[in-house]
C-alpha cells in the first residue's frame, strides 16, 4: 500500500505541476487556438495515470494520482478568489477523469486485453457527460457556471468536439505504445515516499506561484 501511495502522490504531483504550468500557458494560447487546453490536458492526465498504474499494477494508484492532482488545485483556496467554483470545478473534473480511467483499466487492462478506441471513447465521453450532469445540477442554484454561461455551442464543443479530439490523441498514442511493446518493458524503480513528498511540495509551490502571476 505504501508503494501505491508513493507512486500515486508522485505522479499526481507531476500532473498537478503540468496543470499549473502547461495549463496556464495554454490558457493564453487558447485566444488564438480555441479549445487547445481541453484537447491536450486530458490526454496528458490519462498518460500520467496510465503510467502510474503500470508502475504499481494497482487500481488505487490511479485514484490516488487523481486525488493528489485535484488537491493541488485546491491550494488556491489560500488566495483571494471571487468565484470558488473556478477552484472547485477543475478539481472535481480531475477526480472524475481519474475514476473514468480507473474503470476503463478495470474492465479492460485487468481483464488481460489492450485498450482500444471504444474503451477510450467510453472513458472520454463518460467523464464529460457526468461532469455536464454535475453542472446541470449546480445550475439549479444561483451560481455562475463558466462553461454553461458560454452557451450551447460551448457545451457541445466540450462534450463532442473535445471528446473526439481526445479519443484521436489518446488512441494514437496507445497504438504507438503497443506497437513499441512498451507494456512489456521491465519496470523501473518506483518513486519512494521521499521523492513523492518532494514532488508534492514542488507542485503546490508551482500552483501558488502561477496562480498569482
Amino acid at each position: 500500500m505504501k508503494k501505491n501511495l508513493s507512486a500515486g502522490i508522485f505522479y499526481g504531483s507531476v500532473w498537478g505541476m503540468l496543470e499549473a504550468t502547461l495549463g496556464y500557458l495554454l490558457h493564453f494560447v487558447s485566444d488564438f487556438i480555441p479549445g487547445i487546453s481541453s484537447f491536450i490536458m486530458f490526454p496528458i492526465g490519462f498518460s500520467i495515470m496510465f503510467r502510474a498504474y503500470r508502475k504499481s499494477s494497482e487500481l488505487q494508484t490511479v485514484l490516488i494520482c487523481g486525488i493528489t492532482a485535484a488537491a493541488i488545485k485546491l491550494v488556491n483556496f489560500f488566495l483571494p478568489v471571487s468565484n470558488i467554483l473556478k477552484i472547485v470545478n477543475p478539481s472535481i473534473s480531475i477526480v472524475m477523469e481519474s475514476i473514468a480511467v480507473l474503470l476503463v483499466i478495470f474492465f479492460a487492462v485487468q481483464k488481460g486485453r489492450k485498450l482500444n478506441p471504444l474503451d477510450i471513447a467510453a472513458m472520454t465521453f463518460g467523464w464529460r457527460t457526468v461532469y455536464l450532469i454535475y453542472l446541470s445540477i449546480l445550475r439549479t442554484f444561483p451560481l455562475k457556471l463558466e462553461l454553461l454561461s458560454k452557451g450551447t455551442s460551448a457545451v457541445y464543443k466540450f462534450w463532442i468536439t473535445d471528446s473526439i479530439a481526445n479519443i484521436i490523441i489518446i488512441s494514437t498514442a496507445l497504438m504507438i505504445f503497443y506497437v513499441l511493446k512498451k507494456e512489456n518493458s521491465s519496470k523501473k524503480a518506483e518513486p519512494n515516499f521521499l521523492y513523492a513528498s518532494i514532488a508534492f511540495f514542488i507542485a503546490i509551490s508551482t500552483q501558488l506561484i502561477f496562480s498569482v502571476i
